[in-house]
């Protein structure tokens, strides 16, 4: 218990304590679901295997490029606009 104690206190002081349970609850909901296909399809699990899991890379290499893109953008500027750019010349030659 002591384990999960600390992890609940680390994720509580960042305020995520919500987040991580829903996130422990996620993985125990696909486990359950991953149990229930394989006992549904027996040995055709296999043949599902290589496309789910080209699609999972595929979906999570997207993801990770997205990331990058936005986190690589996030301080860009946008130009400013005609009326914007008076008025910063403006109070540029009002301060003079």
């Amino acid at each position: 218990m002591y384990f999960w104690g600390n992890v609940f206190d680390y994720f509580r002081e960042r305020r995520l304590a919500g987040m991580f349970f829903a996130i422990l609850m996620g993985l125990g909901g696909l486990l359950v679901v991953g149990v229930l296909i394989c006992r549904l399809l027996g040995d055709n699990v296999v043949y599902l295997l290589p496309p789910g899991l080209f699609s999972f890379l595929f979906w999570a290499g997207r993801a990770i490029l997205r990331a990058r893109a936005r986190w690589q953008a996030r301080y860009e500027s946008s130009p400013l606009s005609d009326d914007d750019l008076k008025k910063a010349r403006t109070r540029l030659r009002a301060r003079r």
